[in-house]
């Protein structure tokens, strides 16, 4: 698993992602099909969303209350204190700014932040003008090709990383989707 480190405001977080790549010089295996299948684990908590830190808010936040009964029991409920504690706030979706992460909940019981980005591979004998077109039709648009591993992109959509991972990963030309996700990093 590849996991970077960030850093926003007080809080470090991990973008977290499904599986590992294979980059030169460093074999690690990369099964598409572990990918998909975590991806199925992963619960989008309808109703809710995660507004970052520093972003206006147009809504107030949900009680505590109200936020635990949103969320299903078996959640690590130290997730969503770290994530308040940083400066993320939980708002209902029809009350949420647009820039709002979707919050899913994963096999192990911890809450997530999908971002609307995701992380994708592409065939290595796809052409520049074949990826051009598959982002086209997705409506995606890249944020940053990662130049350690071939036609590998860091890509925008205006929906759910989570929805366009699952969508590209039937996809034979697509080696591997991966939405971003934030979780908090625990306290040793």
């Amino acid at each position: 698993m590849v996991v970077q480190v960030q850093n926003t405001l007080s809080l470090k977080h991990a973008v977290w992602r499904l599986g590992s790549d294979t980059t030169k010089g460093h074999a690690t295996s990369m099964d598409k099909s572990d990918v998909v299948r975590r991806l199925q684990a992963i619960e989008k908590l309808s109703g809710l969303r995660a507004a970052p830190p520093g972003t206006a808010q147009e809504a107030l936040p949900l009680s505590k209350a109200q936020l635990m009964d949103k969320l299903p029991k078996r959640t690590e409920s130290d997730d969503v204190q770290s994530l308040e504690d940083a400066g993320w706030t939980f708002q209902s979706t029809e009350n949420a700014p647009g820039d709002a992460f979707e919050v899913v909940l994963d096999s192990d019981g911890h809450i997530k932040l999908a971002s609307p980005s995701l992380t994708v591979r592409f065939a290595p004998e796809m052409s520049g003008e074949e990826i051009s077109a598959t982002l086209r039709e997705f409506g995606l648009t890249v944020r940053r090709e990662l130049k350690f591993s071939e036609n590998t992109f860091v890509l925008d959509t205006v929906a759910s990383g989570i929805d366009a991972a699952r969508i590209l990963n039937m996809r034979d030309d697509v080696v591997y989707a991966e939405p971003n996700l934030i979780e908090p990093i625990k306290k040793r």
